[in-house]
């Protein structure tokens, strides 16, 4: 059935077909005929939704004007006006352009800015050489996309999204964290005007935050846990666990920590740099029930990451009945439970070293303060008069 006044704007629909995602663009052509046109990759379903668009404005919207602007400049225009979401001017968007737009001070070669990222000695001050290096395996990776004669001024936000369009949620929010790292770089040495990634498409990584809440152990799979963790290799991993749980270090923190870090005097653990994710200092108040789990070891100072490591990590957890472990599912534990206490998101982000943002986004009212409380109670002197009680295992997925 036609439409003939049907002059809606095309709109994208986002479908699956199989486990594969798709974008479909639809809409009603000039002579009422429906539209309707599949895409694998985003980012040409908008360009297609923008063509048809322009023509449905030109032909449908007609009406002569006198105007000093050229041809290219009306085009210009139009195709700019399409772009724009609904209720919004094309002269609020240049003014927005013109306040926040900064000239690039040289317009040099993607390659060669590469090369300076890869020998600027004073990103070893901020983060690690390891973490240097995976942002420059991204950044090579996406050159190839643009050519080895790119210039940094034609870097686009759709060169992100075309560089990703095929990646999983979680390779795609990686990628983006990597170039944006390398792109902020850029901006300090006036290579770029604006970090690409800041107009590229979020959508993906936003449905998958509000799809997914973040995975955390109850009271009784941790109580599991730690009584798993006693009863293996003489709770050789018993300080790990702790320190994840109720200190809510990650677990790439603890691969580097030592005792020396560790002042159960002062009540406090001091990350150095070196230590720490963000390679800056932080400290984290001990809590008490985790001096309770650590005073009895650091007489002895065991390893915290001992021999046979995965072995027995393997074996704590399917004792425990934990499966499928997430990585940092303890920190994410501690943070949920923490905050359930506080009930301030300054006080968590200080003990814990993350962003408000990040806080209120994962971890705000998943767990009840009853259930935080009985949480931050548990210490070996508890578990030695819990009965067991046969709870089903916890679920990851």
């Amino acid at each position: 059935m036609k439409h003939p006044k049907d002059r809606r704007r095309f709109e994208i629909r986002e479908m699956k077909s199989g486990a594969k995602t798709i974008w479909q663009v639809q809409g009603y052509d000039l002579e009422g005929n429906r539209v309707r046109k599949r895409f694998d990759i985003h980012e040409r379903a908008k360009g297609f939704q923008q063509e048809m668009n322009v023509e449905v404005m030109r032909d449908s919207n007609f009406r002569a004007k006198l105007t000093r602007l050229s041809d290219d400049e009306i085009d210009d225009a139009e195709q700019a006006i399409v772009r724009l979401p609904e209720g919004k001017r094309l002269v609020d968007a240049v003014d927005h352009f013109i306040r926040t737009y900064v000239e690039p001070k040289e317009d040099t070669l993607l390659s060669r800015a590469l090369e300076e990222f890869a020998e600027d000695e004073n990103l070893l001050l901020h983060m690690r050489e390891k973490s240097r290096e995976a942002i420059r395996i991204q950044v090579r990776l996406f050159a190839r996309l643009l050519g080895a004669d790119a210039r940094m001024s034609q870097i686009l936000p759709r060169h992100v999204d075309e560089w990703t369009a095929r990646d999983t949620l979680s390779t795609r929010r990686t990628r983006r964290a990597k170039l944006s790292s390398f792109f902020n770089w850029c901006l300090t040495r006036g290579y770029l005007g604006r970090n690409p990634i800041t107009g590229s498409d979020k959508a993906p990584e936003r449905r998958q935050r509000l799809e997914r809440d973040p995975v955390f152990l109850s009271v009784p799979d941790t109580i599991r846990l730690l009584r798993s963790a006693q009863a293996t290799a003489g709770g050789a991993l018993v300080p790990y666990f702790a320190l994840h749980l109720f200190g809510g270090l990650r677990a790439e923190e603890l691969k580097r920590m030592t005792w020396e870090a560790i002042n159960l005097e002062t009540g406090y653990i001091l990350l150095s740099a070196p230590i720490a994710k963000t390679a800056a200092r932080r400290t984290v108040k001990i809590s008490e029930n985790l001096h309770a789990w650590l005073v009895d070891h650091a007489v002895r100072r065991p390893p915290i990451i001992p021999r046979n490591f995965r072995k027995l990590f393997e074996r704590v957890r399917r004792e425990a009945g934990i499966e499928p472990w997430v990585r940092d599912v303890g920190r994410h534990t501690a943070l949920t439970y923490h905050y359930a206490v506080s009930g301030l998101k300054s006080i968590t982000t200080a003990w814990a070293g993350n962003s408000p943002g990040v806080l209120d986004t994962n971890y705000r009212g998943l767990a009840t303060l009853e259930e935080a409380q009985e949480y931050w109670s548990i210490t070996p002197a508890s578990l030695a008069v819990t009965p067991v009680v046969d709870f089903p295992a916890a679920s990851a997925s």
